[in-house]
């Protein structure tokens, strides 16, 4: 509701956010203290409700907070870890599939506000809770319940976050201080985030979800944009041809040995087909 709200009076989420901030600090504690052994169901499921209400609500509206906006992100990020701690994935795999993908969402934006030390563990973090997601949501796809089933049709979501979250750890990982050296975690994450995105695109189109097709199409021509910059400037700073290490890097990513012209071409016209 206070997404919705903000969506039509922008100009009031500064206000929303600080009363939010005023609302998670009185009752997080209280939530974070609460009894939920496996003898209180109903509890539990109350609980981590609730922690996900507060947790995603915090995580939304923090940018929009001039002062104290990293303190609401907190606050959210240990509500939302509540509420993934108490709805196992084996148990109530629907629950989880949402709180994970918030908790997910919510580590993503506070690695934007950190400094590159601890931004590649967080954003290892999201990642590997989407992929959780993903998993839940491929098997409830195939659940003889359709509400399982409605839950998991949105894997195309799941995966386009996986995507944005791998495409910013390659970005991350990236090193350009060295022409001699080249880590291939960053090779990697690229593959990641292509792998991810073209999947996005596919369960989106298969879901007549061409909106959500076309964004995942044109974060695909993102990347590929980004891997023509990384081979221009590095045959640049090369002097007209590229290092053994990026060669390397680009095998990473490849899969294999690759000429470097059909590297650079097959980027180049996957970033032109696939911006819409």
């Amino acid at each position: 509701i206070l997404q919705n709200g903000s969506d039509y009076m922008p100009h009031k989420r500064g206000v929303m956010a600080q009363d939010l901030l005023e609302v998670v600090e009185r009752y997080a504690p209280i939530l974070l203290a609460e009894n939920t052994g496996a003898d209180s169901h109903q509890r539990t499921r109350r609980v981590a409700n609730q922690a996900n209400s507060f947790g995603w609500a915090a995580v939304h509206f923090c940018p929009f907070l001039t002062e104290r906006g990293e303190k609401l992100l907190e606050h959210g990020i240990d509500l939302l870890e509540l509420a993934v701690k108490i709805t196992p994935k084996e148990t109530v795999p629907t629950s989880f599939s949402s709180y994970a993908n918030n908790l997910a969402l919510g580590y993503r934006a506070r690695a934007s506000e950190t400094d590159p030390v601890n931004r590649k563990q967080l954003l290892e973090r999201a990642a590997e809770l989407m992929r959780q997601v993903a998993e839940v949501d491929e098997r409830l796809s195939r659940s003889d319940e359709r509400t399982d089933r409605e839950v998991g049709a949105t894997a195309y979501i799941d995966y386009f976050n996986i995507g944005l979250m791998c495409h910013d750890l390659a970005r991350a990982t990236y090193d350009a201080t060295w022409i001699s050296e080249k880590p291939k975690d960053s090779a990697r994450w690229y593959r990641e985030a292509v792998d991810a995105f073209v999947t996005s695109r596919r369960l989106a189109e298969a879901q007549d979800r061409p909106d959500n097709a076309g964004t995942a199409s044109n974060n695909l021509a993102l990347v590929y944009c980004g891997l023509c910059e990384h081979f221009l400037l590095e045959r640049s700073w090369a002097g007209g041809d590229i290092q053994r290490a990026f060669y390397d890097w680009i095998t990473t990513f490849s899969g294999g040995q690759v000429s470097t012209e059909d590297f650079l071409n097959k980027c180049a016209e996957g970033a032109l087909s696939e911006a819409t």
